[in-house]
């Protein structure tokens, strides 16, 4: 969550203190991250816990949509975090990459409606296979945002 060498000890690599913050999550961030995956799952996009960009460590990385969802605990509320928070958020924005944050109370009391608030600003989601261009849109979608040739060669397959 902070530059490499603030939390982290000098003698760990940034992945491997990801890799140890993955297996270490609170359970706030285990509930969101079950809601990610059962919303993400349908669309075939990629959901990774605890991703190290930069010198920092995002909480959940959804690559197709270049998004970040960080799970704030209660010391996000102090001024120091706050401070450190804008920083980070400010790197990750210059990089092009979307923040979702959601406060722990926020999560507990729905991490499933937080999860499909991330998924609606997401889609449709759209993957380069080769030169061809695929936009993956939900079944039903009236929004205008994809073709019906695009529905039909998502849902088809």
């Amino acid at each position: 969550m902070t530059p490499q060498g603030k939390n982290t000890p000098p003698h760990k690599p940034i992945k491997q203190f990801a890799e140890d913050m993955r297996f270490n999550s609170t359970l706030q961030e285990g509930l969101m991250w079950n809601s990610l995956l059962l919303a993400f799952n349908p669309y075939r996009a990629t959901v990774h816990a605890q991703e190290p960009i930069g010198p920092y460590i995002a909480d959940f990385y959804i690559a197709p949509c270049n998004v970040v969802v960080e799970v704030d605990g209660p010391y996000h509320g102090h001024p120091d975090q706050k401070a450190k928070d804008k920083r980070r958020d400010t790197f990750m924005r210059n990089k092009g990459i979307r923040i979702f944050r959601f406060q722990n109370i926020q999560v507990v009391r729905s991490a499933r409606a937080c999860a499909q608030y991330v998924l609606a600003k997401c889609l449709p989601l759209e993957y380069a296979v080769g030169k061809v261009r695929i936009v993956i849109c939900p079944p039903g979608d009236a929004s205008g945002r994809c073709t019906k040739s695009e529905k039909r060669l998502f849902w088809r397959s």
